[in-house]
């Protein structure tokens, strides 16, 4: 997306996609997908960290693992 080059920093000093997400849509089609489930915010550190507790309790491999090592630090 070339338009991040351009793109001012917003918030905390950083680029914002959803900024030039917003610029893109001023001048050309933009297509979105609306997705069933749940959606983190993954640039904070805590939201970051749900998002990886969340996945690693269901995974195939290690959600009996994770499960356990979450009531481990929850006591």
């Amino acid at each position: 997306m070339n338009i991040l080059e351009n793109q001012a920093a917003g918030i905390n000093n950083e680029i914002q996609l959803t900024d030039a997400m917003a610029r893109l849509m001023q001048n050309q089609k933009f297509y979105a997908y609306e997705y069933e489930g749940k959606d983190y915010d993954c640039g904070s550190k805590l939201g970051y960290f749900e998002a990886v507790l969340a996945y690693a309790k269901d995974h195939s491999e290690i959600g009996e693992q994770a499960r356990s090592m979450i009531k481990r630090f929850s006591q």
